[in-house]
């Protein structure tokens, strides 16, 4: 793949192409000065950034509006060199919101189209303009989701031309198989947004998204912010890594530098994101050397299968989530864990929230899972209720559960990244 600093667009497979780094956007409105991000978007720009990813959920697409409308305004851009990348929410999954929330981005914006319009989650919360909808016992209220019916709006929006291309995000294989599959199909999504970096690398998603055309986008690709509120902070921190500092300098680079060339280098399109101008410029340079074939091991050796963006928004205590399939550590989960067939037995591996649990403990010896959330309807635990075992396996500081479920078929890319309630009885 020959990539360089100025011309580093990858295909997508609707004859559309997507710049293969961009400017990620997301800061926390409550502590983020107002102009930051406007200016954050100007430096990008003139960097040489032409992808730029948003979302109205963010809160800012007015100043990403007024930066991109400007270093067009000064001749420095033209809009169709820009790939904006914008994003609907949970709570706009019915149908015929699905419009209405792209039109209110795009005058936000004070754009004709987007680039890319993404479903940034494959669950729905209550329908309506709260963000986060709660009971008043402050339980997240959930939606049946239709994916199918909410990508058939996206579809339209397309033909409208309000958007130029559709993806997705957050979604795992079984979701995705879901619109792959779909009667009548007009447009497959030509993207899947999801967390990846050197400690989460997601070989088996991005095989799966490489063999259906679906280029793959890596949010948080440096490790993330480590905010508190939304990242698991007990996970070492990404850049602090031997590995990477060691390759950074025989390569005069830095940890940062490394992990996003790593991923380019996969064809995975990254979207760092920073409001520092020098760390802006920084995660641009990353065109003018090359990883060898044997570094690109050593660093997809570091995979853990742990995510640092746990969006706990998907979870509550008492609930179950799940992280990963097979043994915790254990890379080829899948043949395990498909062993047997429907009459097997499942193994899966979740952590329980807000519970201690000692190595080894035996923590339910009998439970069943009575229903999921709309996050899971797409998955085997569907509709009967399935009995299960809890054994404590703890590893790096979190208390990881092997749950064995009689009857039931996983493999490790069907529990990407979901949440479901389960009582435990």
């Amino acid at each position: 793949m020959d990539l360089s600093a100025s011309n580093h667009r990858i295909p997508l497979s609707d004859g559309n192409s997507i710049p293969i780094i961009g400017l990620g956007t997301y800061a926390e409105p409550a502590t983020t000065k107002k102009g930051d991000c406007t200016a954050s978007v100007k430096i990008a720009i003139d960097t040489g950034y032409r992808h730029i990813d948003g979302a109205h959920l963010y809160q800012n697409e007015n100043e990403v509006g007024d930066a991109i409308r400007e270093k067009i305004a000064e001749g420095k851009v033209r809009r169709e060199d820009i790939f904006y990348c914008g994003k609907l929410w949970a709570t706009n999954h019915v149908p015929e919101m699905v419009r209405p929330a792209l039109e209110r981005t795009l005058k936000t914006l004070k754009l004709d189209y987007v680039d890319l319009y993404i479903i940034e989650v494959p669950m729905a919360f209550k329908p309506g303009d709260e963000v986060y909808p709660m009971d008043e016992n402050g339980k997240w209220l959930y939606h049946k989701s239709d994916l199918q019916a909410t990508w058939e709006a996206l579809e339209a929006c397309k033909d409208a031309g309000l958007a130029k291309s559709l993806g997705v995000s957050n979604f795992n294989r079984r979701q995705l198989e879901l619109i792959l599959n779909k009667p009548g199909l007009k447009y497959k999504p030509v993207s899947n947004q999801i967390e990846c970096h050197p400690y989460f690398t997601q070989p088996k998603l991005l095989k799966f998204c490489q063999q259906h055309d679906i280029v793959v986008v890596a949010y948080s690709p440096l490790g993330t912010s480590r905010d508190p509120l939304w990242v698991n902070i007990s996970s070492p921190p990404l850049l602090h890594d031997v590995l990477l500092n060691s390759l950074g300098k025989k390569y005069s680079k830095t940890a940062a530098q490394i992990a996003l060339r790593f991923n380019i280098q996969r064809g995975v399109v990254v979207i760092p994101k920073s409001f520092n101008p020098e760390r802006i410029k920084e995660n641009f340079q990353i065109f003018d050397f090359s990883l060898t074939e044997e570094e690109m091991k050593s660093i997809e050796a570091l995979n853990t299968n742990v995510r640092f963006v746990e969006l706990l928004m998907c979870c509550s205590e008492h609930q179950v989530r799940v992280l990963a399939g097979g043994e915790p550590g254990q890379e080829e989960g899948e043949e395990q864990a498909n062993a047997g067939g429907g009459g097997g037995l499942g193994i899966l591996t979740v952590v329980l929230l807000s519970f201690p649990f000692s190595f080894g403990e035996t923590v339910l010896a009998g439970g069943v899972i009575t229903r999921s959330t709309p996050f899971m309807t797409n998955t085997d635990f569907r509709e009967a209720p399935l009995d299960f075992t809890l054994t404590c396996v703890s590893a790096r500081g979190w208390c990881f559960l092997v749950m064995e479920m009689k009857g039931v078929s996983l493999s490790l890319d069907d529990v990407m990244m979901e949440a479901f309630h389960t009582y435990l009885l």
